[in-house]
C-alpha cells in the first residue's frame, strides 16, 4: 500500500484531533506562552471565508486559541510540517520553509484587512521529522545563508561583511516554534505527552526521522490501551496503519497488517466491531481497488482484441470476461 507524502498525510490526519493538537502544544509550548491555552479555548481554525490564493497555501494544520472576550484579538496557530529539508539555492524548486510561513500570515492579515475585525496574533510552529539535521537559528538563514559567520580576511571585504550582517536586520522574520523530533526519543514522549494517539505517531515518525524501520508495532499500539473508541480513534488506527504500511516493503504488507491487528486485538479485545474491524475495512478497500484495476486492464485487453477478426467467446475466454460483457463493449 504505497501512498504519496505519507508523512505528509499522517500528520494531517493525526493532528485533526483537538485533544492531540492541544497536548502537542501544552508539551512544546515555552511556559510564558502556556497561559494561552489555560485561560483560552483550542478549536479548528475555519478557512471557509479566505480567498483562493490562501486556500491554495493553506498551512498543513491550522488551530485558533479562543481567548477571553474581554481580550479582543485570538491567536491563530499555524503547523507547518516537514518531512524533508527543501533545497535551498537559487535553482532550487523547492519553496523555502520561512516562504512558506510569510504566505500563511499574510493571507490571514490580509483577510483581517477586508473584513475590518481586527488583525489576530500568529503563532507560527514548524514540526520536523526530516533525516538530516535541522540546521537553522533563523529561517532566513534558508534563503541568505549565515551571513552572520565572519568570512576569512582574503575571502570578501570586512567593511562589506558588516554590512551585509547589519542589513540581514532588514530582511523580514520571526520566531518560530520548532519540534524538532530528533529531539525525542520514546522516554521524552512518555514523560512529555498524555494522548495515546500522539504518543503513537510520535515514536513512529520519529523512527523514520531516525533512519530506522517503521515497524515497532507493539511499542506503537500499546499507546491506544487507554484510547476510548469513537470515530476519530477508529480512522486513527487506520492512519496509523496505512503509515506503517506506506513505509514497509510491499512484499511485506499482508505480514505487517497481520502484525498490526494481532497486536491491537491483544489491547482492545472487547471492541469489536472496533478497531480490528476498522483494520479489515483497509484490506477491503485495497482488494476492492486491486479487482477494479484488474478488471480495468481485461475491459482493456477486450477492447484492442474487438478490433482483430477473433470471435467474441474467443475474446471472452482470452480477457477472462463474460460474452455479455464483450457484447456490450
Amino acid at each position: 500500500m504505497q501512498t504519496k507524502q505519507p508523512h505528509d498525510k499522517f500528520f494531517k490526519a493525526f493532528m485533526k484531533s483537538r485533544d492531540v493538537a492541544e497536548d502537542l502544544l501544552q508539551g512544546t509550548l515555552p511556559p510564558v506562552l502556556q497561559p494561552l491555552l489555560k485561560k483560552g479555548e483550542l478549536t479548528p481554525f475555519k478557512s471557509e471565508f479566505l480567498s483562493k490564493e490562501w486556500k491554495e497555501t493553506y498551512a498543513d494544520v491550522t488551530y485558533r486559541i479562543q481567548l477571553p472576550q474581554d481580550i479582543l484579538v485570538d491567536v491563530v496557530v499555524l503547523f507547518e510540517h516537514k518531512s524533508y529539508l527543501p533545497n535551498s539555492g537559487k535553482d532550487s524548486g523547492n519553496k523555502p520553509i520561512l516562504l512558506q510561513l510569510l504566505e500563511y500570515i499574510v493571507g490571514i492579515w490580509e483577510t483581517d484587512y477586508r473584513q475590518k475585525t481586527g488583525y489576530q496574533f500568529l503563532l507560527p510552529i514548524v514540526f520536523y521529522q526530516g533525516q538530516k539535521s535541522w540546521p537553522y537559528t533563523h529561517l532566513r538563514e534558508e534563503l541568505f545563508g549565515k551571513v552572520d559567520v565572519t568570512p576569512e580576511p582574503d575571502d570578501v571585504d570586512e567593511e562589506l561583511s558588516q554590512a551585509l550582517k547589519e542589513l540581514m536586520h532588514f530582511q523580514p522574520g520571526f520566531d518560530y516554534i520548532l519540534i524538532n523530533l530528533h529531539d525525542y526519543d520514546d522516554d521524552r514522549i512518555l514523560a512529555t505527552f498524555s494522548e495515546g494517539m500522539l504518543r503513537a505517531s510520535l515514536m513512529a515518525m520519529s523512527d523514520y526521522a531516525d533512519g530506522e524501520p517503521v515497524r515497532r508495532i507493539a511499542r506503537y499500539i500499546n499507546n491506544l490501551q487507554e484510547v476510548q473508541l469513537s470515530d476519530l480513534s477508529l480512522s486513527y488506527i487506520q492512519d496509523l496503519a496505512k503509515y506503517i504500511l506506506a513505509l514497509g516493503p510491499k512484499s511485506e504488507e499482508r505480514k505487517i497488517m497481520e502484525e498490526i491487528k494481532e497486536t491491537t486485538f491483544k489491547i482492545h479485545p472487547s471492541d469489536e466491531p472496533g478497531f480490528v474491524s476498522a483494520l479489515d475495512a483497509i484490506n477491503m478497500r485495497a482488494e476492492k481497488a486491486a479487482n477494479e484495476a484488474k478488471n480495468e486492464v481485461k475491459l482493456a485487453i477486450a477492447k484492442r482484441l474487438k478490433e482483430t477478426n477473433l470471435s467474441i467467446e474467443e475474446i471472452a475466454r482470452i480477457s477472462e470476461l463474460s460474452i455479455d460483457v464483450v457484447k456490450g463493449l
